[in-house]
């Protein structure tokens, strides 16, 4: 039976947004300094959070879409003029004429390495910058300019890297050592796909976490309210102001939602005047 092309390739945009979420997933519990045991590698939250991080990047490529178009504008208009110049400097000796002809494609071919392999150096600093020690550092992407305008750089660098590619494998003439660089260049656009949303989890957390109570045996999380940083089948990762806490899913008899609120060293509901207090008032 032949699957329908629509259907395929559907299936395909599926599994890239899955794989997509699970390095957002990963790299944004990194940065809060989540051990890599907890992240199981079947959860269906992965596609909303692959969605989440298509959704995301397409607005912040519209908000710098003046430096995508300027950026590929500077290439082509370089290449043109130097097309240009080389056609009318054909009196030139063999020499010069070989090298005016080398130069054009010599130009893409710095401009294409240059924009993946910056787009995913940068998106490496990003997700290797360390913890965000969670309730000292900005959670909201408009409240972290560094990060954030970082990913964007790396995620403008990277579009444009990739159109540059999409290019020079239409016309292999445009680049100098056409097949070494399309093969380099294509290493660099596949590791970008998967650094580009590592960062995206680093640099942009959510601007608030869940105040829960957990019935749990661990006395420092018992019946206190905590943030609920992370949940699957088999932990749970909470954060009870000073440090994080996984606990076994076995253990965790209880999970009630008290409300949501931005990391704080002392979780509780906004309004109400203190952690505890909060958790007891709603409890109620």
């Amino acid at each position: 039976m032949r699957v329908p092309e629509g259907l395929s390739k559907a299936a395909g945009y599926a599994v890239l947004l899955y794989v997509w979420g699970f390095f957002v997933v990963r790299a944004r519990l990194h940065a809060l300094g989540v051990p890599a045991g907890p992240v199981p590698v079947v959860d269906q939250s992965y596609l909303i959070q692959g969605g989440g991080f298509v959704v995301v990047s397409l607005e912040l490529l519209a908000r710098n879409l003046p430096i995508l178009v300027t950026f590929v504008a500077i290439v082509a208009a370089g290449a043109y003029c130097i097309h240009r110049v080389r056609r009318r400097l054909t009196s030139l000796p063999a020499a010069y004429r070989t090298w005016k002809r080398e130069l054009g494609p010599l130009v893409l071919t710095i401009a294409l390495l240059a924009a993946l392999g910056t787009a995913v150096a940068v998106s490496n600093a990003i997700v290797s910058s360390g913890s965000l020690l969670l309730p000292f550092q900005p959670a909201a992407f408009s409240d972290s300019p560094p990060r954030a305008t970082s990913y964007a750089g790396a995620l403008v660098l990277a579009v444009a890297g990739v159109l540059l590619l999409a290019e020079g494998f239409r016309t292999p003439a445009l680049v100098v050592w056409p097949r070494l660089t399309l093969a380099v260049a294509t290493c660099l656009a596949v590791l970008a796909t998967c650094v580009v949303p590592m960062a995206f989890g680093a640099a942009i957390q959510p601007a608030s976490y869940p105040v829960v109570r957990v019935d749990a045996p661990e006395q420092d999380v018992s019946g206190k309210s905590v943030f609920l940083v992370f949940a699957t089948e088999r932990e749970v990762v909470v954060y009870t102001g000073s440090v994080l806490r996984l606990i076994s899913a076995e253990k965790a008899k209880a999970i009630d939602v008290l409300c949501e609120a931005r990391l704080a060293t002392e979780p509780g509901c906004p309004g109400a005047g203190g952690g505890g207090s909060a958790g007891a008032a709603v409890a109620r």
